[in-house]
């Protein structure tokens, strides 16, 4: 998932070739501090609804293209990869997860399955012609062993970044605003 506010009504910006190196600066600040607040707040929102720890979203949600020269966009993305169910687990004999914060499930006949390269998986064996219901992301491992997932975090970046982009894009336009007033 690709973030991305665009600028609309400032007829001044039409023609970057040709915009003043002063204002092309402000410009490029203004985008650069957006896409910093913008991380960060979608950060904020994202680990209110899906409890995802800072640490494993700093690696996950990154500003991977800051405005430059005359390039004026940024961009944050979010990975794409569904999380393993086990990083919402509880170490505990009765294996819980807890994918929303403060809601913390029961998974009866789920265990943590260790896989290669030191990860662990959360796996459930299901009985001989039984089906997985309401799931979503499922990985089969053998007959009748799945590993299951949650979000990816750019599947909740999506909704947090559109609930948030009118919050963005003013943010942006008072941020260059007040720049520019820094030069008069």
């Amino acid at each position: 998932m690709k973030f991305v506010i665009a600028v609309e009504g400032l007829d001044a910006l039409d023609d970057i070739e040709h915009l003043d190196d002063r204002v092309l600066l402000r410009a490029r600040q203004a985008i650069n501090a957006t896409l910093r607040r913008a991380r960060t707040r979608a950060n904020q929102d994202i680990r209110q609804q899906v409890a995802f720890k800072a640490r494993y979203l700093g690696t996950r949600l990154r500003i991977t293209q800051y405005a430059q020269g005359r390039d004026l966009q940024g961009t944050i993305l979010g990975t794409d990869r569904p999380t393993s169910l086990a990083r919402f687990s509880s170490g505990a004999k009765r294996l819980s997860v807890q994918v929303a914060p403060g809601r913390r499930k029961r998974m009866g006949r789920a265990f943590l399955l260790p896989l290669r390269g030191g990860n662990i998986g959360l796996a459930l064996r299901l009985k001989p012609g039984e089906r997985l219901r309401n799931k979503k992301r499922v990985t089969q491992v053998s007959k009748n062993l799945y590993l299951l997932y949650g979000p990816a975090v750019n599947q909740v970046f999506a909704g947090v970044a559109e609930d948030r982009a009118d919050d963005f894009a003013l943010y942006l336009q008072d941020e260059f605003t007040r720049l520019m007033e820094l030069d008069k």
